[in-house]
This record gives structure tokens, C-alpha cells and sequence, in this order.
């Protein structure tokens, strides 16, 4: 590295925030103040309260680990029913009611090819426009 460059923080996996059931799998890291998710295969009615919790104990784990944002990457995920999304919903409320100076920014990154993803990803983002990005790959 050469003068004025800074060493981007290797993501470390957050274990306890993992998990593999129903067809749905959730990695989730950490790396320097931002939280990665990452989500795979499907999110359907059998995995709505795991992922319901899960979205929970995410929003404190970022909380406590004052992180100034959480990358949702959706990329992979095949498919998420409304109760799923619901869930989604409810988090990004939990994030709203907290005092500005504690709240973090949310970026989706979805997949421009998918269109359930397409249309989901942007009415989430129409929850707090301050605060979620849309990151589109095509």
C-alpha cells in the first residue's frame, strides 16, 4: 500500500447471525462499521418467524456494534413471499424509531433481472428514502 491508502477491513463472520433452514440461507459478517448480509434461496411462509427474529437480533447486533450501515444483499435470493417481506417491513420500522443519531443506513442489493426483486426492493426503499439505497446488478 502506498501513502494515504487505508487496508479495507476483512469481513469476520458474526456466527451467532448465520443460519441455514427451510431452503433459506443467511451469512451475516462484519467489517469495520458496516454489517454484510448476505441472503440464498428462498424465503417462504416456513422461514417467516426465524427470519422475523433474526431481522431482530440484527438490529440490535448493529445497535451495540454502533455500525453506520447494513448491506442486505438479496442478490441470490430466489424468491421472498409478503409475510417474508413483512418482516423486512418491521425491521426497517424498529429503525425508524430510534433517535437519528443512533439509526444506520440500509442498502439492498438485489438482482435488476428478477422482478419480484425489482419491485420489492423499491418499495422498501420508499419506507425512509434517507435512509435506503437500492443497489441494482444486471
Amino acid at each position: 500500500m502506498g501513502d494515504g491508502e487505508v487496508a479495507e477491513a476483512r469481513p469476520v463472520r458474526i456466527d451467532e447471525l448465520c443460519f441455514e433452514q427451510h431452503g433459506l440461507s443467511v451469512e451475516t459478517s462484519r467489517a469495520s462499521d458496516r454489517l454484510e448480509v448476505r441472503l440464498s434461496g428462498v424465503a417462504e411462509m416456513a422461514i417467516r418467524d426465524r427470519l422475523t427474529r433474526y431481522l431482530a437480533s440484527l438490529h440490535e447486533q448493529a445497535g451495540a456494534a454502533g455500525a453506520s450501515q447494513v448491506v442486505m444483499d438479496l442478490s441470490k435470493l430466489e424468491f421472498m413471499n409478503a409475510a417474508c417481506l413483512r418482516s423486512f417491513v418491521s425491521w426497517i420500522q424498529r429503525l425508524l424509531e430510534l433517535p437519528r443519531g443512533e439509526q444506520y443506513d440500509i442498502c439492498f442489493r438485489s438482482d435488476g433481472q428478477v422482478p419480484w426483486q425489482r419491485r420489492s426492493m423499491n418499495a422498501l426503499r420508499c419506507f425512509a428514502t434517507d435512509l435506503i439505497t437500492v443497489e441494482t446488478e444486471i
